[in-house]
C-alpha cells in the first residue's frame, strides 16, 4: 500500500512533492524531531538519484494514518540529484517518518543525514543614537547572534542607508527611530531580532540676546534667547558653573 502516499509530482527542488510519484527501491526510517522543531534532511553525501519525503502518523501498521510533511527530488539550490531540503513545524520529541526512493530502478548507494537546525539572531541590547549624517554599525544594537544573517529596514527609505550589509548611514533621512531587523535563514528555518537606531538632526542654542532686569528680580534666561531654541540644554554662569535650570535670581 505504500503507492497510496506517494508524495505528489511537483517537480524537482521542491519540497512538497517530487518529479515523479512512481516508487522503487523504498526504504525506511524515523527520527525524533529536535527542541528547535527543524531539521535539515540530507542525501548528497552521494549523488544518487534519490528521492525523499517526511511523514507524520501514529504507527507504521497503517498507511492511512500517514500524513505528507515535506518532500524533496534534487537538491534544493544546489546542482546534486540527491535531496537535500529543510523541514519546519515538528513537534519536539514526536517521532516521525522518513521514506527514500530509488527515482528510477537503478540500484545505488545512498547516504543520509539529519541535523537540528538552530539560529540564534540574538538579543536587542539598546536604542543607537546617531547625529544625523553619521554613521552606525547595526551590531552594536544586538548580543549574541550568529553569524551569516542579513540586515534589512522596516521602512525602505531607512534601507538605502545600509551598506556593507551591517553599517548604516544616517544622511538625508528624517530625525525619528528607525527599525532594523537582523534575520538568518536556513531553508524554511529562520530567527530574527529587532535592533533601533535614533537619528538626531543638529541641536540649536539659539541666537545671542540681552536681559535688562531689577536688582534681586527672578528671570527665566532663555527669554533672553532668540532665534530657534532646543530645549534640554544646560545653562553655565559667568564662572561656568552648570545651573540646576534656567531660572535665576537677579543679584544685588
Amino acid at each position: 500500500g505504500e503507492s497510496t502516499i506517494a508524495p505528489p509530482a511537483t517537480g524537482a527542488q521542491t519540497t512538497d512533492g517530487w518529479i515523479n510519484s512512481t516508487l522503487n527501491n523504498t526504504t525506511w526510517y524515523t527520527f525524533i524531531a529536535p527542541p528547535s522543531g527543524q531539521v535539515r534532511v540530507n542525501n548528497t553525501g552521494l549523488n544518487y538519484a534519490g528521492q525523499a519525503a517526511v511523514y507524520s502518523s501514529q504507527g507504521c501498521f497503517d498507511y492511512g494514518l500517514f500524513t505528507l510533511i515535506a518532500a524533496n527530488d534534487n537538491e534544493i539550490n544546489g546542482t546534486s540529484v540527491a535531496p537535500n531540503f529543510t523541514v519546519c513545524g515538528l513537534t519536539p520529541g514526536a517521532e516521525y517518518y522518513i521514506l527514500h526512493d530509488g527515482s528510477t530502478a537503478t540500484a545505488g548507494n545512498y547516504t543520509i543525514s539529519i541535523t537540528p537546525i538552530v539560529l540564534e539572531a540574538g538579543s536587542f541590547t539598546n536604542v543607537m543614537n546617531v547625529c544625523s549624517g553619521d554613521t552606525v554599525t547595526l551590531w552594536n544594537g544586538i548580543t549574541g547572534y550568529d553569524n551569516g544573517g542579513v540586515w534589512s529596514a522596516e521602512l525602505a527609505s531607512a534601507g538605502t542607508g545600509i551598506h556593507n550589509d551591517s553599517l548604516f548611514a544616517s544622511a538625508g533621512l528624517a530625525y525619528q527611530l528607525f527599525n532594523f531587523e537582523y534575520r538568518l535563514t536556513d531553508g524554511c528555518a529562520y530567527d530574527s531580532i529587532i535592533t533601533q537606531v535614533q537619528i538626531y538632526g543638529p541641536s540649536t542654542a539659539g541666537g545671542d540676546g540681552t536681559l535688562t532686569v531689577c536688582r534681586n528680580q527672578p528671570v527665566d534666561l532663555l527669554a533672553g534667547l532668540t532665534g530657534n531654541v532646543d530645549f534640554g540644554g544646560t545653562w553655565y554662569d559667568p564662572s561656568n558653573t552648570a545651573l540646576t535650570n534656567s531660572e535665576i535670581i537677579a543679584s544685588n
